[in-house]
């Protein structure tokens, strides 16, 4: 895994991004003037961290709990002929956030 140095000012980026997002039309020129940056200084210092894979994604989470909604893990041995069945089985279902294979007897 590679070894980021990464300054001051993308430090406060990233805590902005993750504590305090604005839900604004220009988000970005929100986060820029709170760290004395201008909108173009951010946007690019965000892209420049997303083209080195230090930030994967930026998006919202919530807490399913609090909206009703309830969270469960599942794993399942399914048989290699099937797995694709499988897939688009579980996929079709509205709830389902997640399905991964794994390199594991429960794949």
């Amino acid at each position: 895994m590679p070894n980021y140095n990464i300054d001051d000012t993308n430090k406060k980026i990233l805590n902005s991004i993750q504590t305090d997002f604005p839900i604004a039309s220009r988000p970005y020129k929100i986060i820029g003037e709170r760290l004395g940056l201008t909108e173009d200084e951010t946007i690019k210092r965000i892209a420049e961290m997303r083209e080195s894979f230090l930030i994967r994604r930026i998006g919202g989470n919530f807490s399913p709990d609090r909206l009703g909604y309830h969270s469960t893990l599942c794993a399942a041995h399914v048989n290699e002929d099937k797995i694709t069945q499988f897939k688009e089985t579980v996929n079709s279902y509205p709830g389902v956030t997640h399905n991964y294979r794994r390199d594991h007897k429960y794949n």
